[in-house]
């Protein structure tokens, strides 16, 4: 059992390491669950954990004890107990699944799912540690929460990966990158201090610059800007160049973007 948080700003790349994590776990025959929270479902129990239903592959037995988790959860009260037999049912499926094949469970945006489902993932987590089964889990930078918190999965023995922002140094090299080293010593102090070195931001700036006629461009996008967009078609090979997928994968795998359908 593995558990990792990934923290960071908006647009820091949490979303294409998630991304990575399944691609490969895919790669290795490992079966990755996904899900993301939504904000406007939080009122709807079991609606983030009901994403899992839908994944390719999902094992008959999971996905019916899921579905009987969330049909419970529908005919009960909203302040209503689910039992516990129930919550062992699903826990007992996954290590089932697990001693077959390694199984992941990626949820982004972890901090918008609903409460249910997050006492569910932490029931699990709490409960699975000897199964080849990991959980990562993505939450914005500082968040605290009620019940999965960040700080608290770390004292359970998560590992914490913060996906980082460009310090002023590599904002420059972009931006020579870019356009021209005259025009980068002149604009990278400032171009840091808008964006926050965030890296979709510098390079969406550095962009808008050359569009709007400033700075000549030049040369082609650095390591940073390549690993902050989207994969592109010449296959995810080029994904490579993430610096955080890096650090996490000698604990973890996954699939390719399969994500789950919203709701049930």
């Amino acid at each position: 059992m593995a558990v990792q948080v990934i923290q960071g700003g908006p647009r820091t790349g949490k979303t294409h390491t998630l991304a990575e994590i399944r691609q490969r776990a895919s790669e290795s025959g490992a079966l990755c669950l996904t899900a993301s929270g939504f904000h406007d479902e939080r009122l709807i129990r079991f609606a983030t954990l009901c994403q899992f239903t839908h994944a390719p592959g999902v094992p008959e037995g999971l996905q019916s004890s899921l579905l009987r988790l969330m049909d419970q959860a529908a005919c009960a009260e909203p302040s209503g107990h689910i039992p516990v037999r129930l919550l062992r049912e699903v826990v007992a499926e996954m290590a089932a699944c697990a001693a077959r094949q390694p199984l992941f469970l990626v949820v982004d945006d972890a901090h918008q799912a609903d409460p249910a489902s997050q006492s569910c993932l932490l029931h699990i987590i709490r409960r699975v540690e000897s199964h080849d089964i990991t959980v990562v889990l993505a939450f914005p930078r500082a968040f605290r929460g009620d019940i999965l918190d960040p700080l608290t999965l770390v004292g359970l023995g998560a590992r914490l990966i913060e996906t980082a922002t460009m310090p002023e140094a590599e904002v420059r090299q972009l931006l020579e990158e870019r356009t021209d080293v005259g025009s980068a010593i002149r604009l990278a102090h400032r171009v840091h201090a808008i964006t926050g070195g965030n890296p979709s931001l510098v390079t969406a700036l550095a962009h808008d610059l050359v569009q709007a006629g400033g700075p000549r461009a030049r040369g082609t996008p650095s390591r940073s800007a390549r690993a902050s967009g989207p994969p592109t078609s010449a296959g995810w090979s080029a994904i490579h160049t993430s610096p955080h997928a890096s650090r996490l994968w000698p604990y973890s795998a996954t699939t390719p973007t399969r994500a789950g359908r919203p709701g049930c």
